[in-house]
């Protein structure tokens, strides 16, 4: 199991579908609910999604936490914490993040439409018995090895 820490922060990546819930209801009602404002957490989602290529093949890796981490770089702006500062900054890490999430989302989903769809209700397989705190089915490795072998070779 695979964990990215940042000062009192820990994000793992098979329960990444947990933290994108918490991030976009601190977006929502973070006056209510969250007194820290969690500036460095994109960044941190930003190098996650840097290090997937090389991941070790036994690292598990869920559809739905894959699309949520894809999902928060891609759609960052949805996830600011109320409070947050919502100026758009580029770090050397946003570029390649993104490049490197579309290229997931489009590889295995076609689109965010669909892995939107395939996020919230499952896979057509088990779309009515998997809830929001389910991880989804298991990605296949290989295809994701396909996937980011451009981003593999230097």
């Amino acid at each position: 199991m695979e964990s990215f820490a940042k000062g009192a922060h820990c994000l793992n990546l098979e329960f990444l579908h947990h933290s994108e819930l918490s991030q976009f209801v601190d977006a929502k009602k973070g006056h209510f609910l969250t007194n820290q404002v969690h500036e460095h957490s994109l960044e941190m989602l930003e190098q996650m999604v840097i290090h997937l290529p090389q991941a070790s093949c036994r690292t598990r890796l869920f559809t739905r936490p894959l699309i949520a981490l894809c999902t928060m770089v891609m759609d960052s702006h949805k996830y600011m914490a109320v409070g947050a500062n919502k100026k758009k900054m580029l770090r050397n890490t946003t570029k390649p993040s993104l490049v490197i999430s579309r290229a997931i989302i489009k590889y295995f989903w076609k689109g965010l439409e669909t892995a939107n769809s395939v996020y919230w209700f499952g896979s057509d397989k088990c779309r009515s018995s998997q809830s929001l705190m389910h991880p989804g089915e298991l990605v296949d490795r290989k295809e994701l090895a396909i996937c980011l072998k451009p981003f593999t070779e230097f």
